[in-house]
């Protein structure tokens, strides 16, 4: 074999490897960029389902029934999670009573899966004319299907759009959860 058939044998070869590793190289780019694509789109929809208000209908202490559909626009919406046993949900309550003038602008659900005698004593161990607060009952289960929650209290503050502003699983001073408020009303 002459040089000169060695030097194109050789250069085929490398001409043939350059263009398997160029089509490695582009479909791993493209399996890659889809791999991103398809992590960020399934966030996003995540991120779009928990920020809308959910919808529910709870009974109300007095027999009534609340359906989230009825609730209007004109005011913020924060949804509190208790048990009427919880130290941290009786603090809330008298801290609540406390910042009222901070919550002048927002319509304060507590909603409880207790019996509405404990829930109702509850109400009316903190009865303030300051605070536009609804207590509510419904089953565990109606509770988790709306606002799903690992702790007590959980709290979710909604604006006037009812678009989620924040959800609040720790326990955090009130002054936090003002701030939050604020942002609502302001949205």
């Amino acid at each position: 074999m002459d040089i000169h058939r060695l030097i194109t044998f050789i250069k085929s070869k490398y001409t043939l490897l350059t263009f398997i590793a160029s089509i490695c190289i582009i479909i791993s780019a493209l399996v890659i960029r889809e791999a991103k694509r398809a992590s960020t789109s399934v966030s996003k929809a995540e991120l779009k389902v928990e920020n809308v208000f959910p919808s529910f209908i709870f009974k109300e202490l007095d027999g009534g029934i609340l359906n989230s559909l009825d609730m209007g626009g004109q005011k913020s919406i924060m949804i509190v999670l208790f048990n009427t046993t919880c130290d941290y949900c009786h603090d809330k309550m008298t801290k609540l009573i406390e910042y009222s003038s901070e919550f002048d602008h927002s319509q304060i659900l507590f909603i409880s899966s207790e019996s509405i005698e404990d829930i109702s004593k509850f109400r009316d161990q903190y009865k303030s004319e300051k605070l536009n607060i609804k207590f509510l009952h419904a089953s565990f289960e109606e509770i988790q299907d709306s606002f799903p929650a690992k702790t007590i209290p959980a709290i979710w503050i909604y604006n006037r759009k009812k678009m989620l502003v924040k959800k609040i699983d720790d326990i955090v001073p009130m002054k936090i959860i003002v701030k939050y408020i604020r942002a609502a009303n302001d949205q």
